[in-house]
């Protein structure tokens, strides 16, 4: 046993192993450092949705042109009109509404600096939850699902209901204009068309097929004019602080944006809410001065 540790103590000790050992030492650090940086490179962001826009044109193929356009469901400040939260805060009795003094982009004649300070706070970590990468992924075997981001599940949600899944604090986020509506995507192979969320076209007009006949089952002009997305809800009261799937809940109505409360449609996708739920846990009265 000696004389093999002997040997083997000997063998290290040869300049050719010990330069073999310090490049196969470089080649392992390199490497592992290149798949790091990529990983962290690697910007992941949920919630950036596409849908097919089917346009008829007589002179395509198949009588239409199928166009496909990304955009992002995370609204934009400007398109905010109110958010309303809750929390189990003991210094706030009840949910609070909150205006947002950026509609539109243009800053109110009388700035509630209080309320759009918490408006803009709160949309900032909304949209900073849906933002990951490939190595934090790996690293804390959080969930990701590409394929599964976007999908809308008619469901009728009632309101008692989603307080039970809010765990008691939530977010409402209600439009002051058509920015997003819920329609059904007529480009699939089968007969069972599923819902999805699209940016609203105000010059909408029922999809048709290659003979030119309109889909049966593709919404006609007054109801997808009907299923314009009103307000988003979001349960933060069980969040986990780790990246994994979220549900949403959409209210749809009118171009007048009335329908805020009902929800009837469901949204998966996936993100870490847990600072978003720590704010909006926190707000209490004098906060909000």
């Amino acid at each position: 046993m000696k004389k093999f540790l002997t040997a083997t103590l000997n063998f290290f000790k040869k300049k050719s192993v010990q330069l073999w050992a310090l490049i196969m030492v470089g080649v392992c650090v390199i490497s592992f450092g290149v798949m790091s940086w990529i990983m962290v490179a690697n910007k992941v962001s949920f919630t950036h949705l596409e849908f097919t826009e089917r346009v008829m044109d007589a002179s395509a193929p198949g009588g239409f042109i199928d166009t496909q356009i990304q955009f992002d469901f995370i609204p934009s400040l400007n398109w905010v009109d109110t958010i309303t939260f809750a929390n189990n805060n003991e210094d706030l009795a009840t949910s609070r509404q909150l205006q947002n003094n950026k509609r539109f982009g243009q800053t109110d004649a009388v700035e509630l600096q209080g309320q759009a300070r918490i408006v803009s706070n709160i949309m900032d970590r909304l949209n900073g939850g849906r933002r990951t990468n490939s190595f934090t992924q790996f690293s804390t075997g959080g969930e990701g699902n590409r394929d599964l981001d976007g999908r809308v599940v008619n469901t009728h949600t009632s309101n008692w209901t989603f307080e039970e899944l809010s765990g008691g604090v939530w977010i409402r986020i209600v439009f002051v204009t058509p920015q997003f509506v819920v329609n059904r995507d007529v480009t699939g192979t089968t007969t069972s068309f599923p819902w999805q969320i699209e940016t609203f076209n105000p010059d909408y007009e029922r999809p048709r097929d290659a003979q030119d006949r309109p889909i049966t089952q593709a919404l006609t002009r007054n109801q997808y004019n009907n299923h314009i997305i009103n307000a988003i809800h979001i349960p933060l009261g069980n969040v986990g602080n780790r990246f994994t799937r979220q549900t949403w809940y959409l209210s749809v109505g009118s171009q007048s944006i009335n329908n805020t409360t009902s929800m009837g449609f469901t949204f998966e996708t996936y993100g870490n809410y847990h600072r978003l739920m720590r704010y909006v846990n926190n707000i209490d009265n004098d906060y909000l001065l």
